[in-house]
C-alpha cells in the first residue's frame, strides 16, 4: 500500500500471498522480493525506499517462474535540477541586456512548468530555455524555478554585475563629493578670519612708524621744523562677514571698529605735542574668489577697498599758529590716514586668504587607512567651487585603492555611473552628498584588499560545525573558504529618495572536509 508521497527513507507496508491452483492460500510458501532498480530494503512487512526512482516492487516463488509486480512507485522528494549555462557565474557586464540560457530536467517524473523571474518560458528539446532579460544596475539576481508533475518545486540562483561602464582601480572620480556651505557654515570661516587677523600686529606696524621726516618752515625768527610719528594705535573689535553672491563671488566685509592714533608731533618751536585722528570704524572690502588649480584651492581677493567711518581729528594740543605754518591738519587727514587705512587693509587680505584656504582645505583628505590588515590609501581632493546668493558648493574628487591586491581576486574594474553634484537648497548649515561612485570605489578596494574575505572567514571560524562530523564521519576536521566573485555595489534603493542599498552578489562559501591530509569540497553556498 502506498501512504502518499514517497521520499528516500520512506517505508511501505507489503504483504504476499501465493495461492495454489485451486485458490488455497499458502502461508508458508517461501518467496523472494526485490525492487526493480535497485533501491530498496525489505523487512518481514515493510519496504524502504533508499534513494529516488520509479520502482517496482517484485515477489517471485523460489524455484519457480511464478512471480508478481506492484508498481510502479514513485520516490521523490525533490524538483527538477536547474543548469544556468549563460550568463556565467559572477560575470560583470557593461550590457544593458542579458540572455539567461540553461536546461532543466527531472531524474524521476517529467518537467510541468519553468519561470525565469515573472516570465515562464516553454522547454525546449533537450529541456533547453532561453530568454532575453534587462539588466538594471549593480547587482542582478536571475531567478529561475521549475516544477516537475508531482509538484516539487527547486529554484536556482545565479548573480551577475551590470553597470553603464567600469574604471580601473588607479582611476581618479570626479564629482564623488559634493560638500554645500550654507550661512551656517560660512559663519564658521567668517570666525577663522577673525582669528587670523592679528589687531597687535597693525599696531606693531603702525606704532614708531615715521609718517613725516624733518620739514622746516623758514620764518623771521628763524626755522620751525617738525617731525611727526605715530606713538600709539588701539581699536575696539573686529567683525568679519562673508556673503555668497550670485555673481559667483564672496563679498568680504571686515569692519575694524573704533580705531585710534596717537601721532607725535616733534617741533623745535614748542617740544612735543600729541594730536590724534579716529573714526567710529575702518571698513575693508574685497571680492573672494574660489578656485582649484592641480588640486590645490586658489582663494583671490579683488577689488579691495578701505574706508573710514566718523573720521575725527584732535587738533587742540596743536598751537593754532603752529598748525596754520606747517598744515599738519592736512598731514594728519592725508597721510597719516592713509598709514592707517593701508596697514589694516594689508593685515586683513593678508589674514582672509589663508583662513578661507584653510578652512576650506579641512574638507580634503589623504591618508592611508590600515583596516584589519589591509591599506587602503584614500585622497579626496577638492575639484570646483561653485557660489550662488545662498552659499558655496564644493566639488570634490576623490581615488580610493587598496594598495595590496588579495592574490584570489580577479578584479572586475569598479563599476560606475555618471555622477553630478546635486542641487542643494538654502538651508542653513553644512551639507554633504556622496556619490554612488564614491561609495563604490572605497567598498571596491576593500573587496580587493581581501578585507570582505577575512571578515566573512572570522565570522565562520566561530561556527559551532561539531554537526558535520555526524555528516561526514570519516573526516578528521572542516575547512571554510570565501570567495566574493563579485564585488559588493552601492545602488539607489528604488522605493525611497536620496537613500542606497547594498548589494552582495555571488559570495561563494565552500566547505572543504579534511581526510587523510588532503581536502575534499563538500559543498557549495553562493549568497546573493
Amino acid at each position: 500500500e502506498n501512504n502518499g508521497d514517497l521520499d528516500p527513507g520512506s517505508t511501505l507496508a507489503y504483504e504476499v500471498q501465493v495461492f495454489d491452483q485451486f485458490g488455497n492460500l499458502i502461508p508458508t510458501a517461501p518467496y523472494e522480493i526485490w525492487t526493480e532498480p535497485a533501491g530498496g530494503t525489505f523487512d518481514s512487512d515493510r519496504v524502504r525506499f533508499l534513494t529516488e526512482g520509479v520502482f517496482d516492487i517484485i515477489a517471485e516463488i523460489e524455484g519457480t517462474p511464478l512471480r508478481a509486480t506492484a508498481g510502479p512507485f514513485i520516490v521523490d522528494s525533490s524538483g527538477p535540477i536547474i543548469e544556468i549555462t549563460s550568463p556565467e557565474r559572477g560575470i560583470a557586464t557593461t550590457s544593458s541586456q542579458v540572455t539567461v540560457t540553461g536546461t532543466v530536467y527531472d531524474t524521476v517524473t517529467d518537467v510541468d512548468s519553468l519561470t525565469v523571474g515573472d516570465a515562464k518560458l516553454p522547454i525546449g528539446a533537450g529541456g533547453n530555455f532561453s530568454l532575453v532579460i534587462d539588466a538594471e544596475p549593480g547587482i542582478n539576481l536571475i531567478e529561475v524555478t521549475a516544477v516537475d508533475s508531482e509538484g516539487h518545486t527547486s529554484t536556482a540562483y545565479q548573480a551577475f554585475l551590470y553597470a553603464p561602464f567600469f574604471s580601473s582601480r588607479d582611476t581618479t572620480f570626479t564629482n564623488a563629493l559634493g560638500v554645500r556651505l550654507n550661512q551656517q557654515s560660512i559663519d564658521f570661516i567668517e570666525e577663522q578670519v577673525e582669528g587670523l587677523v592679528d589687531i597687535n600686529a597693525i599696531r606693531q606696524e603702525l606704532e614708531g612708524m615715521r609718517v613725516w621726516g624733518r620739514s622746516c618752515v623758514n620764518l623771521l625768527f628763524g626755522d620751525a621744523c617738525a617731525w611727526v610719528d605715530i606713538d600709539r594705535f588701539t581699536s575696539s573689535s573686529l567683525d568679519v562677514q562673508l556673503q555668497p553672491t550670485s555673481s559667483g563671488y564672496l563679498q568680504l566685509t571686515a569692519r575694524l571698529y573704533n580705531p585710534y592714533v596717537r601721532v607725535k608731533v616733534d617741533t623745535n618751536i614748542t617740544g612735543a605735542v600729541y594730536p590724534y585722528i579716529s573714526a567710529d570704524r575702518a571698513t575693508v572690502s574685497a571680492r573672494a574668489t574660489l578656485s582649484v588649480n592641480n588640486g590645490n584651492i586658489q582663494v583671490g581677493l579683488t577689488n579691495v577697498s578701505v574706508s573710514l567711518s566718523g573720521f575725527d581729528m584732535g587738533l587742540s594740543s596743536l598751537p593754532g599758529w603752529l598748525n596754520d605754518i606747517l598744515t599738519l591738519g592736512d598731514l594728519l587727514s592725508g597721510l597719516v590716514r592713509d598709514e592707517l587705512e593701508d596697514v589694516i587693509k594689508d593685515e586683513i587680505v593678508s589674514a582672509a586668504g589663508p583662513a578661507i584656504d584653510g578652512a576650506l582645505t579641512e574638507l580634503e583628505l589623504g591618508t592611508t587607512l590600515h583596516l584589519l590588515g589591509s591599506d587602503i590609501r584614500v585622497d579626496v581632493e577638492p575639484q570646483y567651487f561653485s557660489i550662488d546668493n545662498s552659499g558655496v558648493t564644493m566639488a570634490l574628487k576623490s581615488k580610493i585603492r587598496a594598495l595590496d591586491i588579495d592574490p584570489r581576486i580577479e578584479g572586475t574594474g569598479i563599476p560606475r555611473t555618471t555622477a553630478s553634484i546635486p542641487s542643494f537648497g538654502t538651508t542653513p548649515g553644512f551639507h554633504i552628498a556622496v556619490s554612488d561612485d564614491f561609495l563604490n570605489q572605497a567598498i571596491y578596494a576593500l573587496w580587493e584588499s581581501g578585507l570582505i574575505n577575512r571578515v566573512v572567514d572570522e565570522q565562520i571560524g566561530d561556527l559551532d560545525l561539531s554537526f558535520l562530523e555526524y555528516l561526514i564521519p570519516d573526516a578528521t576536521g572542516f575547512e571554510f573558504e570565501v570567495d566574493p566573485i563579485l564585488p559588493p555595489v552601492i545602488v539607489p534603493k528604488s522605493t525611497a529618495n536620496s537613500q542606497a542599498e547594498l548589494q552582495v552578489g555571488d559570495m561563494l562559501l565552500d566547505i572543504y572536509a579534511i581526510r587523510n591530509g588532503s581536502r575534499t569540497l563538500v559543498t557549495r553556498v553562493a549568497v546573493s
